[in-house]
């Protein structure tokens, strides 16, 4: 989003022309008729599902197909899940934070909904993210979609965690911590297959895993988005918010540095490199904050620092994307080209093994023809 944000905010400043330096129109909007607010922020919950419906037909789609691999295909179709949640997880805990804060607000009742016979201000608790729906435990709805919410958000990645942990690996302690309980278990002394039993998935592990260091580095990036999201939701508008943005992705870089999680060193300097960006962006948006949050005294001159600033983040963030952009593209290019040179070196074998099969149909059919032609000389010669 930050860099989506740099982005148009620097398609509207050339927009401008540089007009008015001191101005706040950094915007850039879209007009979709009959849109709202709340309708923008289900849709971006509901995207990520369409995704995985769409997934999962092309995925029973290839099962339906695929005959003799359909093991290996039960692993890919675990790792798409796993790699959809990952990617779409910032939205859907977005959504989730988003619809849990409620506040009281005054609204007029007619003097048919009011007891005493006359009209009157009373308080109702309403979701903060639209008020015209009711607070979320007002209804068995709201109740049912936060705690699957809440399942998605906190389960889902607790689950891969301890799935990840209890795989037979000495350096993983939660395997080490049920080897123990095991070990005291009747008939499992000195039996190391006890503590196998009931752990299965290795394809799907091998996959997940296949370029990390850390076993445990996915559930670290589901936690990051998590505390992100619940900084946006629950955090304080305005210094403090930014300040906690701040600290919190100082944090994750120096964890990132310390571990370096993949194996290769190309995806480490790039992730710390993406991360180094969104602190200066963050360190930047807070000198923004303190002039909207009217903590110093509005002048022009002070207009101009900050838009200047405003115009320095745009850059940063839009920085980012062009250097991760200069990284993946070559990555992906490269490996399209092994895969169209796979299938260039497999087009000549299917050919000749699709020549082989129509000149043996086309044998099979003459020595049909010849059977049968043969089989009616007999029988005149018989006669």
């Amino acid at each position: 989003s930050l860099v989506i944000t740099g982005a148009l905010a620097i398609i509207s400043q050339l927009h401008a022309g540089g007009a008015d330096s001191t101005s706040n129109a950094t915007g850039f909007s879209l007009p979709v008729p009959g849109a709202s607010p709340i309708l923008i922020k289900l849709f971006e919950g509901i995207l990520p599902l369409i995704v995985a419906v769409l997934f999962l037909c092309l995925s029973m789609l290839r099962w339906c197909l695929a005959k003799k691999s359909r093991a290996d295909e039960k692993s890919r179709i675990v790792a798409g899940f796993f790699n959809i949640l990952l990617v779409s997880y910032s939205a859907i805990a977005n959504l989730v934070f988003s619809f849990l804060p409620c506040v009281h607000v005054p609204f007029l009742t007619s003097p048919v909904q009011n007891d005493t016979g006359s009209g009157g201000i009373e308080r109702e608790q309403r979701l903060f993210v639209h008020a015209g729906w009711e607070c979320w435990s007002s209804s068995w709805l709201g109740v049912l979609f936060t705690v699957v919410g809440h399942f998605i958000v906190f389960g889902l990645p607790l689950g891969v965690y301890f799935w990840q942990g209890f795989f037979p690996s000495d350096e993983r302690w939660l395997y080490r911590l049920s080897q123990r309980f095991q070990q005291g278990r009747k008939g499992c002394k000195g039996n190391r297959r006890c503590s196998r039993l009931g752990w299965s998935g290795i394809s799907a592990l091998v996959v997940l895993e296949g370029h990390l260091k850390v076993w445990y580095w996915d559930t670290v990036l589901f936690a990051r988005r998590a505390i992100f999201e619940l900084i946006f939701a629950f955090g304080k508008k305005g210094l403090e918010q930014q300040m906690l943005f701040a600290i919190a992705t100082g944090i994750f870089l120096l964890f990132h540095t310390h571990l370096s999680p993949y194996d290769s060193r190309l995806a480490n300097v790039t992730e710390s490199i993406s991360y180094l960006l969104l602190l200066l962006v963050g360190v930047l948006n807070m000198n923004r904050t303190v002039l909207v949050s009217n903590l110093i005294l509005e002048t022009d001159a002070a207009k101009a620092f900050f838009s200047s600033v405003t115009r320095i983040q745009a850059y940063v963030a839009f920085a980012g994307f062009a250097f991760l952009l200069f990284v993946i593209l070559p990555v992906y290019l490269w490996k399209l080209r092994k895969q169209l040179k796979v299938v260039g070196q497999l087009l000549p074998r299917w050919t000749r093994l699709s020549r082989l099969k129509r000149a043996s149909t086309r044998s099979k059919l003459e020595l049909r023809e010849l059977s049968s032609t043969s089989g009616a000389d007999i029988v005149e010669n018989d006669e």
